[in-house]
């Protein structure tokens, strides 16, 4: 039978992973105003080198092996130098995860404002992947 403890203990983690769904979609919606501009616009189509050079890493050429195909969606924000910051991947997989990994060593270029107090300050991204042989 469940306890107070256990009923408490649930309770919470339903509203954390409430909090985090909200989060994550707050920051989808950033992101994709930000890329709504013709300065991110622009920044968006920069990042695609970035983007290949990780997936790259993580899938072998030509690869049609199930494990390795479908989609994931990444999300993060980038600082004004460029740094890779807080970004996580949904859902998990063994190449959603070896492409966070890669990608957040990049250092990518300064985003759009940097160095305006008006920018998105740090600049949300979303790569929404689809990996397909």
């Amino acid at each position: 039978m469940p306890t107070i403890h256990h009923i408490i203990a649930v309770g919470l983690i339903a509203a954390c992973l409430q909090a985090n769904a909200q989060d994550s979609a707050a920051r989808v919606a950033a992101a994709k105003a930000a890329v709504r501009t013709s300065e991110g616009e622009t920044y968006d189509k920069a990042l695609g080198p970035y983007i290949g050079k990780a997936i790259g890493a993580c899938i072998p050429a030509g690869t049609s092996n199930p494990e390795n195909l479908g989609s994931f969606t990444l999300i993060a924000d980038v600082s004004s130098e460029g740094q890779v910051r807080n970004a996580t991947v949904s859902p998990h997989s063994t190449v959603a995860t070896c492409f966070q990994a890669k990608f957040v060593q990049s250092t990518l270029p300064p985003p759009p404002g940097s160095h305006s107090a008006a920018a998105f300050s740090p600049y949300p991204i979303v790569v929404e992947m689809k990996v397909a042989p």
